[in-house]
């Protein structure tokens, strides 16, 4: 009967005494599996005309396979874009290729097909080698003579097929070629776990990925085409407006009407600030021999230069960018012209100000302002106070949050004194509500005070008939208001909306086109699950009553966008975008920050790293390989 328990014990011992032995060898077996499974991915790049938004597949099978849903990549096709890439499995194993040019019934054009691996002459077809590229089911091949593949489908699931076995070449590969991405990787990994120690000690490895991360944005911004990212367009007749005007526009203004959306609606008819500050600062930079939408886009990569000198200069703004890092698609925000970014910096700064004992609000209300200082900061952290005012509608979750916590500090970290407090920040809430007051009765002023009647007539002639709530179920456009047209909530589960909303804030970039492969996704829900388990344990379990509500206060954000978001997309459009959440980043932050002494570093930053280093990979090998440039 002690057999067992002394056999246990003895094992115990052995994996204690070689543990680094073990995690090295383990280390070592990924490092292989990952190299491997590199050396073994074949990349297809397609050009294809599609007059709707539809789906585009590609199967893959050898010669005694059927195709199935195990060996399949999805991406979505749009009219306006035309060049696509996707991976597959690898080519050795592959015969066959079944390819699924669109989901509905209609004509779509394959103007060019290659297919690239490691070790494998490259495939391309081009012109009339396009036709050899069979039809399979429900689809017809349109002037099979002519230099492109025009297909016509029969049915919602046309098919083609395409025999690769006779067109693929390999190249004899030194031996022991497969190791040395592996041996790189595993290098990389020593450098990591040897730098863990250093770069936890006051969190310094943060303003090194944000310098990262700056340099890509700014990649990003300088190469990307126009208008190859979520709705830019409108974004940028917004703020284009704003460089030669300087009060907000009237609705349906004539100057205006380029920027409304199929929806009827002008990013200009919103109080949003963010398009009149970019508007100003391409207009401000207007002597650089670059175009204004690329100016306008470099006011995004401004604020991130900002965010990245605070991170240099400030070690609680360091676990306050923890977040930021965490997530390509944050980068992704500030690399093109949107409002998010603004509203991101806005609430990046402000939970700067409120955790940091040495912020400006903090000196101030501790007294310790120098009367020579003190107007600058009233007028600095009152213009803060009124841009945070001033942001998208759901970042107000994120002003909620900051207003509800100020409360909970203030009653247990100020000792009760309101008064004082009060009397210091008198004249700093007096500079934010004329700030914001100024802004409002100018938006009123513009429409005459009816905004919200000229508003809503604007929309009424604007919106595209498709777009209308009074429209037929049969001409009404598939995403909108579900509820209305009987459709139970479920069926937000049914079209995988969770996934789509988590994929969309981890890595969908351009119009939800560019997607990462699925282990990616898998790994970072396992590192973000894995790390929050950890902090609301050091919370709940070793925390005093200020840091389990801060922590439940965050959570509570949480459950709240999540539930606003999901009614939205039920009632109104179904819109399943993490960029919805991206409240949560400042939340978070400041979440961190304030629970950064219950917190082990190297735990923090061995995952941020890992999150960083992700993100790192797919704004690089994804964003920027895939994403059209200029």
């Amino acid at each position: 009967m002690t057999f067992l328990p002394t056999a246990f014990s003895r094992l115990a011992r052995f994996f204690c005494r070689n543990r680094r032995r073990f995690a090295w060898s383990l280390v070592t077996l990924v490092a292989l599996l990952i190299g491997h499974k590199a050396l073994n991915t074949a990349v297809v790049e397609i050009e294809i005309s599609s007059p709707h938004r539809s789906g585009f597949s590609i199967y893959w099978a050898d010669e005694a396979q059927n195709y199935s849903e195990s060996r399949v990549t999805h991406i979505r096709t749009y009219p306006h874009r035309k060049h696509y890439r996707l991976l597959i499995g690898g080519m050795r194993d592959i015969v066959r290729l079944r390819i699924d040019p669109t989901t509905r019934p209609e004509t779509v054009t394959i103007r060019e097909l290659s297919i690239y691996q490691f070790g494998f002459e490259p495939i391309r077809l081009r012109g009339t080698q396009l036709h050899r590229i069979k039809p399979f089911r429900r689809a017809e091949i349109l002037d099979p003579g002519s230099s492109r593949l025009t297909v016509r489908s029969h049915g919602a699931d046309p098919q083609l097929e395409l025999t690769i076995d006779a067109l693929r070449v390999e190249h004899a590969m030194p031996p022991g070629i497969d190791l040395w991405p592996a041996l790189v990787i595993i290098v990389l990994c020593v450098g990591f776990a040897k730098s863990i120690r250093a770069m936890s000690r006051d969190y310094a490895f943060v303003p090194y990925a944000m310098l990262v991360a700056f340099t890509l944005v700014f990649v990003m911004s300088t190469l990307s085409r126009i208008n190859a990212h979520p709705d830019e367009y409108v974004h940028i007749q917004a703020a284009r407006y704003y460089i030669d005007h300087h009060q907000p526009p009237g609705a349906c203004s004539e100057d205006t009407l380029h920027s409304y959306s199929p929806y009827g609606v002008s990013r200009l008819d919103s109080t949003e600030i963010a398009y009149f500050l970019t508007g100003k600062f391409a207009g401000a930079l207007s002597f650089l021999p670059v175009g204004d939408a690329i100016l306008l886009r470099y006011f995004n990569v401004f604020l991130l230069g900002i965010l990245l000198l605070l991170s240099v200069r400030s070690v609680p703004f360091r676990m306050i960018c923890l977040p930021v890092l965490a997530s390509p698609q944050v980068w992704y925000v500030f690399s093109y012209v949107n409002s998010e970014g603004t509203a991101l910096f806005a609430g990046l700064v402000v939970a700067h100000q409120l955790l940091n004992e040495e912020s400006a609000l903090r000196q101030l209300l501790a007294g310790n302002s120098g009367r020579r200082h003190r107007a600058w900061r009233w007028l600095g952290l009152g213009s803060l106070a009124a841009l945070l005012l001033l942001i998208k509608k759901n970042f107000f979750v994120l002003d909620l949050f900051l207003a509800s916590w100020v409360v909970v500090i203030f009653w247990f970290d100020t000792h009760h004194q309101y008064a004082q407090y009060a009397r210091r920040l008198f004249p700093v809430t007096l500079v934010a509500l004329l700030l914001y007051g100024a802004w409002i009765v100018s938006y009123e002023a513009a429409n005459d005070f009816h905004r919200a009647e000229n508003v809503e007539a604007c929309r009424d002639r604007m919106v595209k008939p498709t777009y209308r709530p009074d429209a037929s179920p049969e001409s009404l456009h598939p995403t909108l208001y579900w509820r209305d047209r009987g459709y139970p909530f479920g069926r937000l589960f049914e079209q995988h909306w969770g996934t789509k909303v988590f994929y969309s804030a981890f890595g969908h970039f351009g119009y939800l086109e560019y997607l990462g492969p699925k282990t990616y996704y898998r790994i970072v829900a396992i590192v973000l699950l894995s790390f929050f388990a950890y902090v609301g344990y050091a919370a709940f379990r070793r925390g005093n009553t200020a840091q389990r509500l801060t922590a439940a206060l965050g959570l509570g954000m949480f459950i709240l966008l999540l539930a606003l978001t999901m009614w939205v997309s039920w009632t109104k459009d179904f819109q399943p975008q993490g960029r919805y959440f991206f409240p949560m980043v400042p939340i978070v932050g400041l979440v961190l920050g304030y629970l950064r002494r219950l917190l082990d570093q190297r735990i923090v930053t061995a995952a941020f790293l890992l999150l960083f280093a992700l993100s790192a990979y797919f704004f690089i090998f994804i964003g920027l390989f895939a994403i059209p440039k200029q």
